[in-house]
């Protein structure tokens, strides 16, 4: 899937609300909204 070729961010702060999602993760749910 395109999503799951994106470079990750290098940012893990929960608080920055910028963690990363899994790009087939991510591509699965925007097919079922």
């Amino acid at each position: 899937m395109l999503l799951s070729g994106l470079a990750s961010h290098t940012c893990d702060s929960v608080e920055l609300e910028q963690y990363t999602t899994d790009g087939d993760l991510a591509a699965r749910w925007l097919a079922d909204i």
